[in-house]
């Protein structure tokens, strides 16, 4: 799976993805700020998502909603070059 990606500035916009009752925003920042679930911190590690914090919200813990929910906001993912061209 491809993912737009800027190494200078990984997340430019808010992104916001939900599955079931599981709700994923995350935000642009300057410098990352990973407070929450491990699972979604290693999720954005991984993915190369450096410039961001994120918020979940669910009164469940469902991976399958988590995972879901998770590449539903990333794919929404754009570089700042993208986002001027439109």
């Amino acid at each position: 799976m491809c993912i737009s990606l800027d190494q200078n500035f990984t997340v430019p916009k808010i992104l916001e993805g939900r599955h079931n009752d599981f709700k994923i925003k995350i935000y642009p920042q300057a410098s990352p700020n990973y407070w929450g679930n491990p699972h979604i911190w290693k999720m954005l590690l991984h993915s190369g998502f450096a410039h961001c914090r994120y918020v979940c919200k669910s009164r469940k813990r469902d991976p399958y909603s988590m995972v879901y929910a998770f590449f539903l906001a990333v794919t929404k993912n754009q570089t700042p070059n993208e986002i001027a061209q439109h």
